[in-house]
Order: structure tokens, then sequence, then C-alpha cells
């Protein structure tokens, strides 16, 4: 009985020792499988192992050793893709039938307006607080130098790549002061109609090039016979080179420099009557819904003024804050001043609003109201500048 149950005991160690070899073999075989290589690497190691005393000639070549074998896939990892965004505020397009594809390139630049009219940025996502805002852009716009920025104040912003923009308005200016002397009666007023065109050239480099037909109107005013005039005031090309971006910290900075050059003399040009060169250093910080603007500049002149006194140099300085309210509407407000040379600092606080009439017009209207004089011999009392910006 005890030589039968000893005999049951081998023959259990055996097929124990026997199940637990076959599992390993498939254990190691499936570690291949699920490594990318074939099950049968194992017998060629085992034929080239030194361990296992193997002659290395086993092997004819280094042809007959297989290559590893891939896996299938088994996920396509669709889950990890997220899902497509709505069409009316995502930016490229979405997969559409074939009969709606656009057949000419009328039909494709229509189609494209009309997607992305009312397209937003992403919203701003902070990891810490977990919230989302919708950010809009701010609505382009050129200055009256003809770069872009505020009504006076040039930004150093550019305009983005391979974008042109053609920019004209009118402004009504009616003058109160008749060298340096505030006028209770008569009337001297001023139409400008700026006209010129702003592009990027490359990069990070501006230029714009514009012009000022005025029409000027003098009834009753003292020391001045009544008259009307219309002509081409100036042409000026200005230009601005972005020379610091900093995406990390919103930080914008560029320098710029341009010429003017009077044609025809004016009553009330703020100026000389010949050329005037200009050149300025620009800064700009982003936040989410405003920008703050600023510049300094200083102007030459090699003219006379309208007094006609020799016309000397003159310090331009700038603030301003571009408000973005909506996708469509941005509010400014800025404070220009002009350290005249001679005649003193004059200030103006100027209100302005931009409005995005479609992807590629943009409307604006801005007014400047004088808080501080200077000695200058003629002066404004209410000026109204309101233009259009198209992009071409």
């Amino acid at each position: 009985m005890q030589g039968s149950r000893s005999f049951l005991a081998h023959i259990f160690m055996v097929w124990v020792c026997s199940s637990s070899f076959l599992i390993a073999n498939v254990r190691y075989e499936r570690n291949l499988e699920e490594f990318g290589f074939s099950p049968t690497v194992e017998s060629y190691r085992q034929k080239v192992s030194l361990d296992l005393k193997s002659p290395v000639s086993a092997i004819s070549s280094a042809q007959d050793i297989p290559g590893p074998s891939l896996p299938p896939l088994e996920n396509n990892y669709s889950n990890l893709v997220p899902p497509p965004t709505q069409p009316k505020s995502r930016r490229y397009f979405q997969p559409r039938a074939d009969d709606k594809t656009p057949q000419s390139r009328q039909q494709f630049l229509e189609e494209r307006s009309d997607r992305i009219r009312d397209y937003k940025r992403p919203p701003a996502f902070n990891p810490f607080l977990g919230t989302h805002k919708n950010i809009p852009e701010p609505v382009w716009g050129n200055t009256t130098y003809g770069l872009t920025g505020m009504h006076r104040t040039i930004s150093a912003q550019i305009l983005p790549k391979e974008n042109y923009r053609f920019f004209s308005g009118v402004a009504l200016v009616d003058y109160d002061r008749s060298f340096g002397s505030t006028v209770p009666v008569g009337k001297l007023t001023k139409y400008t109609i700026p006209v010129g065109v702003a592009g990027r050239i490359s990069d990070d480099f501006e230029m714009a090039l514009s012009g000022n037909i005025v029409n000027e109107k003098s009834s009753s005013f003292p020391l001045l016979n009544d008259f009307e005039k219309t002509d081409l005031e100036e042409i000026q090309m200005m230009s601005k080179f972005q020379f610091a971006n900093n995406p990390a910290y919103s930080l914008k900075a560029a320098f710029g420099f341009g010429v003017s050059h009077a044609l025809d003399k004016q009553v009330t040009r703020r100026g000389s009557d010949g050329s005037s060169y200009l050149g300025f250093i620009s800064l700009s910080k982003e936040y989410e819904r405003y920008t703050l603007h600023g510049q300094l500049g200083y102007s030459i002149s090699s003219g006379t003024d309208p007094a006609g006194k020799r016309q000397s140099s003159s310090l331009v300085y700038n603030l301003g804050a571009e408000i973005a309210s909506t996708s469509r509407t941005s509010f400014t407000v800025e404070m220009n001043g002009l350290d005249w040379s001679g005649y003193g600092n004059t200030v103006d606080i100027t209100l302005g609003a931009r409005y995005k009439l479609r992807e590629e017009v943009n409307l604006e209207f801005f007014v400047p109201m004088n808080v501080m004089d200077a000695r200058l011999p003629y002066e404004y009392d209410h000026y109204i500048h309101a233009g259009v910006n198209v992009r071409l």
C-alpha cells in the first residue's frame, strides 16, 4: 500500500513539472509575440547560445534568423482624437458632401467668408482654475500716419502675413483760435480725406503710403481773408519693424521711420510747409480682452509753419488702450501729446470705436478732445473722424 502511494506521488510530481514547463514555454512564447518577435526565435537562440554549448556554426548565415513580426493593430485609438467643433466656430472647413463643393473660385471665396465671418478665437484655458473664456480679436485699423494702430498711436503689432489694407475716411475740424487767441466769431473749417494703403512686406516689416486731400474754408475769421481751397495737402511714407516679440509675456516692440512732405501751403497745417521726418519706438502689451500701446517719437522739420516761423523739432508721445468688446467691436482710448518747440505742449484725449462690418471691411469713428492748449497759431475746437478699412 505504501509502495503504491509513493508511485502515485512520483507520477503527480512528474505531471506538475511537465505542466510547469509547458506553461513556462507558452508564457515565454506569448511574451515574444507581444513584443513583436516570432516564437521560433527561441529555438534559434538555443542553437547559438553558449550556455547550452551549441556550436555557432548551427546557423549558416544571418538570413536564417527571422525578423520581428509586429502584432496586428487591435485599437485605432479613435477615442483619443477630440471631436470636431461646430462649423460656426471653426475656421477650417468641415467635411461635406461632393455636391456642395464650390465649383468656382468665386463660390469658394463666398463660402469661406460665410464660414469664418462669425469665427471666434479658441477659448483661453486656465489649467488651475479650469475656466473657459471667449476672447474676441481686436479690429485692425490705421493711424493718421497710415501704419496700424489706433487713431494717432502707432502700435508695435504687425498686420497678418500677406495682408494689405486700403484705408480712407473723412475728418471735420472747426478752429476757434487765431494766432494764439480764441475767436468768438467767424468760422474756419477743414475737411480732410486720407487715402492710403498699408501692408506687411515681410515677417516683421510693415509699410504705408498715404496722402491727405484737404478742403479749407474761412468765413469772417480774424486776420484771414475769406477763402476756400481744395488740394492735396501732403503725402507721407511710413514704415515700422517689429524687433521683439515675446509670446510668454505677450509683449511686442517695434521701431519705425517715416517722411511727410507738404505739397502746398495750408493755413491750418500742424507742422511745417516743407518735409518732416519722424522716428519712433512703440511697445504693445496684450491681455485677454485689451491691449496697451505706447509710442515715443521725435519729429524733425525742415520748413516753416503757417505763421512764417521756422518750424523746429517736436516730441511725440502717445499712450492708449484698445478694448475688444465683442468679436466685431473694439473701443479705444488714447492720450496724444505733442511738445512743440517754441509753442509749448498740447495734449488730446481721443475716444474711438471700430466695428467689423465684414471679414474684409472695418469701420472706425474717433473724437479727439483737447485738454491742454499750446500757443499754436490755429487750434481746433471740434474734431470728428470717420473712416473705413478694407482688406485687399
